[in-house]
Parts: C-alpha cells; sequence; structure tokens
C-alpha cells in the first residue's frame, strides 16, 4: 500500500514483509534445484536443471522456467504442488521454509 501525506511517499508493507510471493516461490525452487544433496539423490547429478525439474513435476519447460526467473507472478496451487512432488515433497514441506517468513503482501 502506498501513501501520499504532503508530497511525503510512504510505502506500508503489511506484515513487514519485502519479497514478493513470486519470488519467493522463485528463490526456494531455484535453492532446491541447487541442493548438491537433493539432485544427486533425484538426478545422480549436482543440480537440476529447469528441463530435468520440468521433467520431474510434469509441467512444461517454459513452466519452469518461469517460475525459477520470477516472470510467473501468480502461480497457481497446483503447479507448486507438482514442482513439491517432482522434488519428493509435501506441500507443507516446501512451504516450510524461511524465505517465506516475510512475504510482501501487496499486489
Amino acid at each position: 500500500m502506498i501513501n501520499s501525506f504532503k508530497g511525503l511517499t510512504i510505502k506500508i508493507i503489511i506484515g513487514g514483509g519485502n519479497m514478493k510471493i513470486n519470488d519467493a516461490i522463485a528463490k526456494r525452487i531455484n535453492d532446491l534445484c541447487n541442493d548438491k544433496d537433493l539432485a544427486y539423490k533425484l538426478n545422480k547429478s549436482d543440480n537440476l536443471s529447469t528441463n530435468k525439474l520440468a521433467s520431474l513435476s510434469y509441467i512444461t519447460q517454459s513452466t519452469a522456467q518461469h517460475l525459477t526467473d520470477g516472470r510467473s507472478k501468480n502461480p497457481k496451487m497446483l503447479t507448486i504442488a507438482r514442482i513439491s512432488n517432482g522434488f519428493g515433497l509435501k506441500l507443507k514441506d516446501f512451504f516450510d521454509d524461511p524465505v517465506f517468513d516475510d512475504i510482501d503482501l501487496e499486489d
């Protein structure tokens, strides 16, 4: 929310958050793709590519790319659930990360 008061602009962030939800999701996915232990377990390599993530998650490569680079502004919960499943995680475990502790709730 942005308020102006006598030429002074004040941005009020509900909950004190500073990261948009799509950016937090992108960070979480990228962190999981770069988790060497998880990547080796799933892929026998040091990291998961966008293509491999898409394949494991049953989503298109373009959807995976848009999620990982933050271009997807309002990702569907079903897509995030598929990605969680691709990582071998329950949805609640995907969101159980400090990156989601301080989210900007503005549109």
